[in-house]
């Protein structure tokens, strides 16, 4: 939108009505846990919410941000 200001507004509708088309489900992260999980792990809140989430579901994290997979390997060993 940046590179086609004038474009804005119709690429904004259709990537609302991509999502629409997708099958998500909105998921409420614990937000009450997110501060002692980023400050457990040195994470960002931001962060600590995708750690929430797969360890909530007990799903993989698939991420390029080496301290963030940390976080998720030392945190499963610790709930096993």
């Amino acid at each position: 939108m940046r590179r086609h200001p004038a474009q804005g507004a119709v690429l904004l509708d259709q990537f609302v009505a991509a999502l629409g088309q997708l099958s998500l489900d909105l998921e409420s992260v614990g937000l009450d846990e997110l501060p002692g999980l980023a400050g457990r792990h040195g994470l960002s809140c931001y962060d600590a919410a995708y750690l929430w989430l797969a360890l909530a579901h007990q799903a993989p994290l698939v991420t390029f941000d080496r301290k963030l997979a940390a976080a998720h390997l030392k945190a499963v060993k610790e709930i096993e």
